[in-house]
């Protein structure tokens, strides 16, 4: 039966992968530590990268999130009340909501989680007088939370889709090729983007 070629068809073609395949395939140490869904691993992961470089994070405020003028000092807090991250400049606040999996409302005590966050920003004397933004940074294939975001939330909050936040630090990799884990980085974000 071996020796038999009409059994077996038709010779498969070898693939050719490219470097992008590889590099797509390679396994990251999110996937390892079992984390390449855990939206506080992500968030910390962020926030370490905004902190890393505050020029990048200008541009990035400005390119990505449509923010101008942000200054090249800021603060960064993680958790701070229950917002994923919070950045100030002194004359801006960013809230930034990190969704993965969940959607917005994933426990009934914070139904209305978005409008709490701009709530306790609003109340904050440490932010009186700043000029608040509001951000969901949401998986591509997340559409449900995208919706939600777009139907109650318009004018306060915008989605960034996670191929938005990689297309910009993909662009912008060689301002970054001294930050330890940076390509670790991408390649765990990169999952989220289709």
């Amino acid at each position: 039966l071996i020796n038999t070629s009409a059994l077996w068809g038709q010779p498969i073609a070898p693939i050719k992968a490219t470097k992008e395949d590889i590099l797509s395939n390679k396994t990251n140490f999110m996937q390892i530590i079992k984390k390449e869904y855990d939206e506080l691993a992500f968030s910390n992961m962020f926030a370490y990268i905004f902190e890393s470089n505050p020029t990048g994070f200008q541009k990035f405020a400005q390119k990505c999130l449509g923010v101008s003028h942000w200054g090249n000092t800021f603060e960064i807090k993680r958790e701070y009340k229950n917002i994923d991250i919070l950045l100030s400049d002194g004359k801006k606040v960013l809230i930034i909501e990190n969704k993965i999996k969940s959607g917005l409302n994933g426990k009934i005590e914070d139904k209305d989680q978005l409008d709490k966050y701009w709530k306790i920003i609003a109340k904050d004397p440490a932010y009186k007088g700043c000029e608040s933004y509001g951000f969901v940074f949401v998986p591509d294939y997340n559409s449900d939370v995208m919706e939600e975001v777009q139907k109650q939330h318009k004018g306060k909050y915008t989605c960034i889709p996670y191929s938005q936040v990689y297309k910009f630090f993909e662009q912008y990799r060689d301002s970054y090729r001294d930050v330890p884990y940076y390509d670790e980085f991408l390649s765990a974000i990169k999952k989220h983007t289709s």
